[in-house]
């Protein structure tokens, strides 16, 4: 037995000399990692546990679906937003315009009433020293704006006399008599413009 030992082990040193040992490796297996949108994308079939589905299919149609109609209302959104710029600026602008031309205006018309007044002034004068029957034949030819200037410029009393005189004149003719109401009527109001603006 020692003996059947020995030439075991001289044999097994024997084959160590004549031929060369290698070690084994074992190499350490890698588990592959699969991502979830490989899996949604049908890239790795022999999965495990693969779980794509119809529903699943439905949900991420419908959420491009809404991304896409999202995206359409943000460009929307945007198109519009830069359109009431615009129109806000051109707004703006024609607001500047019009009270620029505004102001040019006022300062005309004061101009001009400053102008026409002193001619008023002497209308009236000399509509006073003619007779309230004259003065109310001359004003049946005039326009009832440059009227009621005139009749703004004399004293009441004399107003007075040349509406009175113009009913009388007018006797049954009720387009006289109408004009004398309107003509009082529109002197009551240009008094009244005069104290607001003053």
């Amino acid at each position: 037995m020692i003996l059947a030992l020995v030439l075991h082990l001289a044999g097994y040193f024997g084959a160590l000399m004549t031929h060369q040992f290698e070690m084994p490796v074992f190499e350490e297996e890698v588990e592959e990692v699969v991502t979830i949108e490989e899996i949604l994308e049908n890239k790795k079939q022999d999965v495990d546990w693969y779980f794509k589905t119809d529903e699943l299919d439905k949900f991420i149609e419908e959420l491009n679906s809404r991304k896409a109609d999202l995206d359409r209302r943000e460009a929307e959104l945007l198109s519009l937003q830069n359109h009431i710029n615009v129109e806000k600026q051109e707004l703006d602008e024609l607001k500047a315009e019009i009270q620029r031309r505004h102001e040019t205006l006022s300062e005309q018309i004061i101009i001009v009433k400053q102008s026409e007044l002193s001619n008023l002034k002497s209308l009236a004068s000399s509509y006073t020293n003619l007779s309230p029957e004259a003065t109310v034949r001359i004003f049946n030819e005039m326009d009832g704006q440059l009227v009621i200037k005139i009749l703004a410029l004399m004293k009441p009393e004399r107003v007075a006399a040349v509406l009175e005189e113009m009913v009388k004149q007018g006797g049954n003719n009720q387009n006289m008599i109408r004009r004398a109401a309107a003509l009082s009527e529109q002197l009551r109001l240009h008094y009244k413009e005069q104290e607001q603006s003053s």
